[in-house]
């Protein structure tokens, strides 16, 4: 609702100021996003540091609950993109066309 009030809003007023609004908008986006890169970028050191610290404190069988977590998550989405796969013939023509471009370049 803001959204929509925020244009409409920015609708009624001088061209100027609206240009104006953009370009903050413009450099706050820019500045978020490099916020959202530098995340991405340390994630994998964190991810690093918390299981590093897991093993050292309970020990290499404490993995096994995040190994079948994780092995239960890719079989349901292994099965759930079959399964589409087999009621989807737009989706066989399209992975099919698109493997075949891989595969010639």
């Amino acid at each position: 609702m803001f959204s929509l009030l925020f244009c409409f809003s920015l609708a009624a007023i001088r061209r100027e100021t609206v240009a104006e609004v953009v370009v903050f908008i413009n450099k706050i986006s820019q500045i978020l996003f490099s916020i959202g890169e530098t995340i991405i970028k340390l994630a994998p050191i964190g991810a690093s540091s918390a299981m590093t610290f897991t093993i050292g404190k309970y020990g290499v069988t404490s993995l096994v609950p995040l190994a079948s977590l994780m092995t239960a998550f890719i079989s349901l989405v292994c099965c759930l993109f079959l399964w589409h796969w087999e009621s989807s013939p737009d989706l066989q023509v399209l992975v099919s066309s698109n493997l075949s471009f891989i595969l010639r370049n």
